[in-house]
């Protein structure tokens, strides 16, 4: 019966110890830091530097001349619908 509960402790040992090893490794992932895991249609640009600016009702042609007329790239620009305000984002 002792060795019973000797193996079950090391087993509980063993499972805390997995699971701590997991949780620092995950919250020191880079792609988990920079919100890269999932992709959808309101996923900011891929580019590390971007630049979002409010802007209300965006559209695509709208955000892009916004872009350039603050001196960013007008290729790359996007709107972020699901922001409250909307968004424009920009590649720097």
């Amino acid at each position: 019966m002792a060795i019973l509960k000797s193996d079950k402790a090391r087993i509980m040992h063993l499972a805390i110890a997995l699971l701590l090893v997991l949780a620092i490794t995950s919250s020191t992932f880079p792609s988990c830091q920079a919100g890269n895991i999932i992709k959808g249609p309101d996923s900011p640009p891929t580019t590390l530097s971007v630049t979002c600016y409010t802007y209300r009702q965006c559209d695509v042609v709208g955000c892009c001349n916004h872009c350039a007329h603050k001196g960013k790239k007008k290729e790359g620009c996007e709107c972020r619908t699901g922001t409250d305000p909307e968004q424009c984002c920009c590649q720097d």
